[in-house]
């Protein structure tokens, strides 16, 4: 079995993704998932922080479960459209379906990340030996079960991010390497600071992960509704950047 793992946040050009296999590490930004999964399908483990297992009978139990982990930082976990919505044409459109469906009416938040919901449902709709590989996770869950509490400052924020960087280096010591290099490659308008940190934490928490302990559901074409979070004992792993 490959022990390639992968750790993939959204951002502005599309998915900025960063793996990690025998010791070397290399991180890149790709247009699509489509387009990611050409390059890593041979990986054991890729987690995304996207939506994955849409519904249109009921709200996904599992988004209560993670906010009711994060405290203060609950606000982080955006409402999950039901996947009617997330296909709509428009933001008002969503809103009347969703409201249908759900009762209640999308933030402009979460109409903001439709197309990127949309991409990964469209591709693991058609490409369903993707789904054992392919799995969501959530970057602040992650910190905040490291941390072992809600972390203090936002991500938004340099403190934030030095924050975040102070965790995950007590994991990997090759951490801040990764997060310079790739901060100097790409521009802030192609890829945030956050988004590098972000993928950074599902990187490490692929290397070793379980799941949240919550009543399995399964979304709309059989696909499971899962979180992904770090194992109790995270795997050090040392990384040789490429």
């Amino acid at each position: 079995m490959s022990d390639k793992v992968v750790g993939v946040d959204g951002c502005r050009a599309g998915w900025f993704a960063i793996w990690h296999q025998k010791h070397e590490t290399g991180f890149d930004v790709y247009e699509s998932i489509s387009d990611l999964w050409r390059d890593h399908q041979d990986a054991r483990q890729i987690l995304i922080d996207i939506p994955i297992g849409l519904t249109n009978d009921c709200v996904r139990m599992l988004d209560s479960d993670i906010r009711s982990l994060l405290g203060h930082r609950s606000s982080s976990v955006f409402p999950v459209p039901s996947r009617d919505a997330v296909y709509a044409s428009d933001y008002e459109s969503a809103c009347l379906i969703n409201d249908d469906l759900f009762g209640k009416k999308l933030s402009k938040q979460s109409w903001n990340i439709c197309d990127k919901i949309r991409d990964v449902d469209r591709f693991l709709g058609s490409n369903s030996i993707a789904i054992g590989t392919l799995g969501e996770s959530h970057p602040e869950l992650v910190f905040t079960l490291l941390a072992g509490r809600p972390l203090s400052m936002s991500k938004k924020t340099a403190e934030g991010i030095a924050e975040r960087l102070d965790i995950l280096c007590q994991y990997d010591l090759t951490i801040m390497d990764v997060y310079m290099k790739a901060e100097g490659e790409f521009p802030r308008k192609i890829l945030a600071r956050d988004d590098i940190v972000d993928a950074l934490a599902l990187t490490v928490t692929g290397a070793n992960s379980s799941l949240l302990g919550t009543d399995h559901q399964r979304g709309v074409g059989d696909i499971p509704i899962r979180m992904h979070i770090p194992a109790e004992e995270c795997l050090l792993f040392s990384s040789t950047f490429i």
